[in-house]
């Protein structure tokens, strides 16, 4: 008997991949060391069909990555959940047994840690044979630490449902259309027979990079004065990672006509400028938005493609494709390639002020009116003539790998998960800071109380009433009531448009004599007098289990990050998942423990559905939870 996940996604997703197919041809031939790269394309042939793998490394033949032969050790197998015998790292294709989950539900999951990060290709399946047990469709995510994960997708941000096995021991093989660069690769069940149960293999090719950290100050260049590019199509194709939501990561102009290709990250989301020429009568500056969220602190994917007029922004698997607004054709660059920013933020196409601040890697201009592929990085890096740096110095490529720039995220993934922190009581002040991003207008930041509980009867329940004071959103504003010895004020931050998506400080101060809100660094202040008192319990996100007959509303949906409580930043370190921090012969956790109740940790998980705008004839996307 067939049984399927009740994920309502499944109606509206495509079964198979979508892309487009192509004809184009890349024939790399050059060694790595080369200063360029020899292409051999047709000129009236568009180049939409390069991939990752076929720029930066040939995979054509990807082999397996190890997952049968035992390369990948059975520590690098893990899942929601699995039943005796039948372990994660059962899981190998072809092998003896295979993974079966504890619970049939579309919860669960088969994740593999590849080592290090790779050309994923393609994944193979097979279910537990002799029993009967299969998986007929499946989903895949992807990730780079193992926290943040990614759905693979259509370039219409469908998840794609991979058909999966059709008995117990064939094997299926799903070839994925766009290769994925990777560490860790997911399976999602969604439809099976009888039981959960999977074999797996993962297919791909090693993955090298010339990658670099940018500190804002620092500005590469490829200097193609001498060789000037005159091309009717070319190709940009760069990686980045970033905590910024603002910064410029690419500009190049030339002298004729004022043409300018520029890449930009604004708001978290990427800018595409582009003008083949502009002219009194006609402007020809185009401008194309792709992506949101991108300032996440994970690896992404960006490609421009341009042929003639016709311009594919790619960021990821998502695809926005528009016309160029000039009358002309082709794109003349005969002075500096810059990455990583521009001397001079006052040029043409520029609307960003700050550089950009963050890793980038594998940055490739394919040129074919030079026959060329320029790796600025690499090219850098080997101290190569055109290549060079236009002021400040780039950071070790260990910085991007390392935890020296992650901002501690934390995602909060439903209305009841929160972190509860102790610290000791009677305290005469509450400060507190973070940075916070979400789309839901409501729920609640900040929770504490702030006495012990008097009962009142109301109708006919005895609900607990005390002091407290709470941090919430409403309607994307902020705001903040306090009740003090039975008297409640609530304080409103002027800032609406909270839930936008974007990252904004918060912080509250509230002590026996002030009582602050600030938003983005602009404060609401007001004066109290009070005699504050805290008790031992926090909680971020909702009240937990604090039962107060105010404070029924849902706990906040989104991301935290630089959580500061007194002055101390709460770092992953320091949570726990369970009660082992409690005082002997006592029924309360130790000062200073921080219990995490199903919040994601170090990542920010957020998806933006709206972005591109999934409405037809022009009607306007609400994302609700």
């Amino acid at each position: 008997m067939e049984r399927a996940s009740p994920d309502p996604l499944l109606e509206n997703c495509q079964s198979q991949s979508d892309y487009r197919k192509t004809e184009d041809s890349l024939q790399t031939y050059s060694t790595s060391h080369n200063i360029v790269t020899k292409l051999s394309i047709n000129a009236t042939v568009i180049i939409t069909g390069l991939t990752s793998a076929d720029i930066y490394s040939p995979c054509k033949k990807p082999p397996t990555i190890g997952v049968e032969s035992g390369r990948i050790p059975n520590s690098a197998f893990f899942a929601s959940s699995f039943v005796e015998g039948r372990e994660p790292y059962t899981a190998r294709l072809n092998g003896r047994y295979a993974w079966r989950p504890a619970y049939m539900d579309a919860d669960q999951y088969l994740y593999i840690d590849l080592g290090s990060r790779y050309y994923v290709t393609s994944v193979a399946t097979q279910g537990r044979r002799a029993a009967k047990e299969y998986v007929t469709i499946f989903n895949l995510m992807y990730s780079d630490n193992g926290h943040n994960w990614f759905y693979y997708t259509t370039e219409d941000k469908i998840i794609v449902n991979f058909v999966g096995n059709k008995n117990d021991d064939g094997i299926v093989r799903n070839n994925l259309s766009d290769p994925v660069i990777t560490r860790y690769i997911r399976f999602n069940p969604r439809q099976w027979n009888n039981f959960i149960s999977m074999r797996v293999e993962i297919y791909g090719c090693p993955f090298t990079s010339s990658s670099f950290n940018f500190d804002g100050q620092t500005i590469a260049y490829y200097d193609a004065t001498f060789i000037p590019l005159h091309n009717t199509q070319d190709e940009l194709r760069l990686r980045f990672k970033t905590n910024y939501p603002h910064g410029l990561l690419f500009y190049a102009k030339g002298t004729q006509n004022n043409d300018y290709l520029s890449v930009e990250l604004r708001n978290g989301s990427i800018y595409v400028g582009v003008d083949l020429g502009s002219i009194p009568e006609r402007s020809g500056a185009t401008i194309i938005h792709a992506g949101s969220v991108l300032d996440d602190y994970q690896w992404h994917d960006l490609a421009v493609i341009r042929y003639m007029k016709n311009i594919s922004v790619k960021i990821d698997q998502t695809v926005v494709r528009q016309e160029s607004q000039s009358a002309f054709n082709g794109l003349d660059l005969d002075g500096k390639l810059f990455v990583g920013g521009a001397p001079n933020h006052m040029e043409r196409g520029i609307s960003v002020r700050p550089n950009f601040q963050g890793c980038l890697e594998n940055v490739l201009y394919i040129s074919p009116s030079t026959n060329s592929i320029l790796d600025i990085l690499q090219n850098l890096q080997r101290q190569n003539p055109f290549y060079g740096l236009e002021q400040g110095k780039v950071g070790s490529e260990a910085m991007c790998e390392d935890d020296s720039m992650n901002m501690h995220p934390y995602t909060f993934k439903t209305f009841d998960s929160y972190l509860e922190i102790f610290r000791k009581p009677g305290a005469t002040s509450i400060d507190i800071s973070f940075q916070m991003r979400t789309f839901e207008p409501n729920g609640i930041l900040f929770y504490t109380n702030l006495s012990e509980p008097r009962h009142l009867m109301v109708g006919i329940n005895d609900v607990p009433d005390q002091d407290f004071l709470r941090l919430f959103l409403d309607e994307g504003q902020l705001a903040c009531t306090l009740q003090l010895d039975g008297n409640k004020r609530t304080v409103r931050h002027r800032r609406d448009n909270l839930n936008d998506g974007q990252w904004h400080e918060i912080s509250l101060l509230l002590t026996q004599y002030r009582f602050n809100i600030t938003v983005d660094y602009e404060p609401e202040l007001s004066l109290t007098r009070n005699n504050l008192s805290t008790t031992d319990r926090f909680t971020f996100s909702s009240n937990g289990d604090q039962i107060n007959r105010e404070t029924t509303m849902n706990g906040f949906v989104g991301c935290i990050r630089q959580l500061v409580m007194s002055g101390i930043q709460i770092l992953p370190r320091d949570l726990t998942s369970n009660l082992t921090a409690l005082q002997t012969g006592d029924n309360r956790p130790r000062t200073g423990t921080v219990i995490n109740h199903g919040v994601l940790v170090d990542a920010c998980e957020m998806f933006d559905r709206c972005t591109p705008n999934p409405c037809r004839h022009g009607g306007i996307c609400h994302q609700v939870r």
